[in-house]
């Protein structure tokens, strides 16, 4: 894990055996997601982040949309979301643990965007987009992905039967539920942690960095 302190790109690069250009595009990354900030005299610093804060802003959110959705989806936006729940029961048999991951955050995306308020779901992918990479981890833990998927079909059956309310309460719980998850994970970043570079974009032995100075 990266500690608060200042960031050197030169010795990023040369732990990681890269050249400047990838360990600059990872920190302009880290920026637009809130993990570090850029310095008034150049170059950028990590500060304390909390991810919780993240999810509880997600359940008000998400759970609001969840509430539009079910009062307004018509029922071909209903069938596109089942179509969606049949593809990770195909991937539960197969042990598709990544596909079920993406599956799984591509039935809440579609369940936003049919709560028909684009700029609510604008909002709610630029809060989660940093969450993602957290997800994709832990849901390769037994049971995880058929508690998912149960969820999911909770969800929808409540929107069929029109039941806004209920559905919303359920959607909030589970992203509760995923919080908890995700914060009790051994190496899970949580308060006053930022994810590694290898962790959050794809780089090697960033593990070597925690305590770099110039």
């Amino acid at each position: 894990m990266l500690r608060t302190g200042r960031i050197y790109k030169d010795r990023l690069a040369k732990l990681m055996g890269t050249s400047r250009t990838p360990v600059r595009e990872a920190l302009k990354k880290l920026d637009r997601d809130g993990y570090i900030r850029r310095r008034s005299g150049g170059g950028y610093a990590i500060f304390d982040t909390d991810i919780s804060d993240v999810f509880e802003i997600i359940a008000v959110l998400e759970g609001y949309a969840v509430y539009l959705a079910a009062s307004r989806a018509p029922e071909d936006d209903i069938r596109i979301l089942e179509n969606i729940i049949r593809k990770e029961d195909e991937c539960i048999r197969t042990n598709n643990r990544e596909k079920i991951a993406r599956l799984d955050w591509k039935f809440y995306d579609t369940l936003c965007f049919f709560a028909g308020n684009k700029r609510l779901y604008d909002i709610i992918n630029n809060i989660k987009d940093c969450l993602f990479r957290y997800w994709m981890v832990i849901f390769n833990q037994k049971g995880i992905a058929e508690r998912s998927i149960e969820n999911q079909k909770k969800v929808l059956d409540l929107i069929k039967k029109r039941k806004a309310a209920e559905a919303e309460k359920t959607a909030r719980k589970h992203i509760i539920w995923e919080k908890r998850l995700i914060m009790n994970r051994d190496g899970i970043p949580g308060k006053e942690e930022t994810p590694c570079l290898t962790y959050a974009y794809g780089f090697s032995g960033c593990g070597e960095i925690a305590n770099t100075e110039r």
